[in-house]
């Protein structure tokens, strides 16, 4: 994909002793670098909540929507409470969404950007998950996991079903920077999972009217079928 406004590109390294060897040593890995240059609201159009506010983020066909809250008004306190999971759709072969039911179906998560919710699983197991979904879903939120074999979380996650609950819980502690950032041009680097804080901040930098922020992320993956919301970069690229 190429436009006087944005640039795709895909690099692709099978030789790891020529790519960051410095960095592995054993055993050898394969590097995937997926790289995309978003040229911000030059090229993409006002993107309006659907009927209902549902919203799929890590969808190729959704436009990103910005559904921005300050700090303070998420629906999930810092006591822990139950979320009813009511979908689950694979992403990718070891990863899937998984959709949470709110106690409230009227109100949004009310998370602001880039700020993560913990998950407890087992009593001893709680893990940062930042959603893929945005405040412009009603009643709901959305999770991409990565199920890891030996994942103490992803597995127990993965072995949930329709209609059983978790505890989920928000900290003050746990908000980023946020939106607007303030700068003509922004780097993401991230790799695996760590692609949805990233998607957030696209929301909210590609989703305004009258954003004109330069984006370029750095993408890393181990293989390159392993790429997370793929689909959803290289259409808004």
């Amino acid at each position: 994909m190429h436009n006087q406004y944005s640039e795709c590109r895909n690099i692709y390294h099978p030789d790891p002793q020529n790519v960051l060897q410095n960095y592995f040593d054993s055993p050898p890995y394969v590097i995937n670098f997926f790289t995309v240059f978003l040229a911000s609201r030059r090229f993409m159009g006002a993107c309006a909540a659907k009927p209902g506010g549902v919203v799929r983020s890590f969808d190729a066909q959704a436009k990103p929507t910005s559904a921005c809250v300050p700090p303070g008004e998420c629906v999930l306190t810092e006591e822990w409470s139950k979320a009813k999971l009511v979908g689950r759709e694979k992403c990718k072969e070891s990863a899937s969404i998984f959709t949470f039911q709110l106690p409230d179906v009227t109100k949004p998560l009310g998370l602001s950007t880039c700020a993560c919710i913990l998950a407890k699983g087992n009593e001893d197991t709680v893990r940062p998950y930042t959603p893929v979904s945005t405040n412009a879903m009603l009643g709901k939120f959305e999770l991409m996991v990565k199920v890891y074999p030996d994942g103490a979380m992803s597995q127990y996650m993965d072995k949930l079903l329709i209609g059983d609950s978790m505890y989920f819980k928000h900290l003050p502690f746990n908000v980023k920077v946020q939106y607007p950032f303030g700068k003509k041009a922004i780097g993401m680097i991230c790799g695996g999972t760590g692609i949805t804080p990233m998607i957030q901040a696209l929301h909210a930098l590609l989703g305004t009217v009258g954003d004109n922020t330069t984006v370029s992320m750095l993408y890393g993956s181990k293989v390159r079928h392993d790429i997370l919301a793929d689909e959803t970069l290289g259409a808004w690229a």
